[in-house]
């Protein structure tokens, strides 16, 4: 029974697949606000972002300890409290890279 090991919680895989998904969400919304169709492609992923102030490389390794930081502070952290400072930390760099164009 590897499901019932205690090896990983539920909680912490959705942590770990946070940032795609508000990525996802985000620019969903975006395109709808903007009229467009939420299947229409852009640039606005938060790796795209990323791609335009550093190397591809430097944009694998930022998005990647990005993706894992609210797994890593939900163990010295409450998983919920994780989450919402993952939130503000995200839209605060996202804001950033947005306006830093």
């Amino acid at each position: 029974n590897f499901y019932n090991s205690g090896l990983i919680m539920a909680d912490e895989i959705t942590l770990l697949i946070l940032l795609p998904c508000l990525d996802a969400l985000r620019v969903v919304v975006l395109r709808i606000y903007n009229n467009k169709s939420p299947f229409h492609p852009d640039k606005l992923h938060f790796h795209h972002l990323i791609q335009k102030k550093f190397d591809n490389q430097y944009t694998f390794l930022f998005y990647l300890i990005f993706a894992v930081t609210p797994y890593l502070l939900s163990q010295v952290l409450y998983s919920y409290l994780a989450f919402f400072i993952f939130v503000t930390l995200y839209s605060v760099t996202t804001i950033c890279l947005i306006k830093l164009k």
